[in-house]
């Protein structure tokens, strides 16, 4: 499984893996692997608009600007 660009990433709620530049409010950039994502329906707290964009584990993804996605791998074998 290797990484692929972001704009070949499925938008059916397919859980995937993100790399991700996270930008700090200093201006430093991080790169950042968010794990457990999918694209899918989110809300503005503030004025309750929704919009689609990567979402997962109560987190929305949209200011990460994730630049490529891969499959998550198999669960371990018991």
């Amino acid at each position: 499984m290797d990484w692929q660009d972001i704009e070949t990433a499925p938008k059916d709620g397919t859980m995937v893996d993100l790399w991700c530049t996270r930008v700090h409010c200093h201006g430093e950039e991080q790169q950042v692997r968010k794990c457990n994502v999918h694209w899918g329906d989110m809300a503005n707290v503030f004025t309750g608009e929704v919009y689609q964009g990567w979402v997962g584990l109560g987190e929305t993804y949209a200011t990460n600007e994730p630049s490529h996605w891969m499959p998550q791998p198999d669960p371990p074998k018991e």
